[in-house]
């Protein structure tokens, strides 16, 4: 005990020993810190789909058109215009980095009055589409569905799916539900992140967004 606590070598093996227990952390306490970076991202506005209708009337308004889906002007939403549908589809392309699962957030509207339902069809190479579902449950009064995050005070909502992509080229297709409905699009955010949950919906924020992402 004498050697090892002697003034020449005790600090050296006090510190040899400190090194080793870093080394022995349990790999629970380990997990509990996230190491996920977050990579592929993609915001995409309602209103750059080809085939929306966006000409303005007589007296320089944006009609809602009946059978298409309609870009309507309000500060309320991303770059201050959203889509008011259901019409004939229409769609966008964009690319996926790599294989694997994507989940797609759509700020949209709902109800507890009335359908608002509606579908993202995703499709890639000849393969068979995946339909994902939107908004296909009136909203509750108390606005607490787990799975939907809402703007307080309104019934803007997001909700997300997921599906399983290869590398390369997507096209989506907004599409009418197959019940009668009256449906409100903002942004689609696509993300690999399984982790990712979307602030409240801040008009700036997905602005600032598309300056630096575009």
């Amino acid at each position: 005990m004498k050697y090892f606590g002697s003034s020449r070598c005790g600090i050296w093996t006090w510190i040899f020993m400190l090194l080793c227990a870093g080394c022995l952390i349990p790999e629970g306490h380990a997990a509990e810190k996230s190491t996920h970076v977050r990579g592929f991202e993609r915001l995409i506005e309602a209103e750059n789909f080809k085939g929306v209708a966006a000409d303005v009337d007589a007296t320089g308004k944006l009609p809602v058109v009946d059978g298409r889906w309609s870009r309507q002007e309000s500060e309320g939403y991303s770059g201050n215009a959203c889509v008011q549908g259901p019409g004939e589809d229409v769609t966008i392309s964009f690319e996926v980095p790599g294989d694997g699962v994507y989940y797609f957030w759509i700020y949209h509207v709902t109800s507890i009055a009335g359908s608002t339902a509606f579908n993202l069809f995703v499709y890639q190479g000849s393969g068979k589409a995946a339909r994902l579902e939107y908004s296909t449950k009136l909203a509750r009064e108390k606005r607490d569905e787990p799975d939907l995050i809402y703007r307080p005070g309104f019934w803007d909502v997001w909700s997300v799916n997921h599906v399983t992509l290869k590398k390369g080229k997507v096209q989506l297709t907004l599409s009418a539900a197959e019940q009668p409905s009256s449906s409100i699009v903002d942004v689609i955010f696509v993300t690999d992140d399984p982790e990712y949950k979307p602030t409240l919906q801040q008009t700036g924020y997905w602005d600032t967004f598309m300056m630096e992402n575009n």
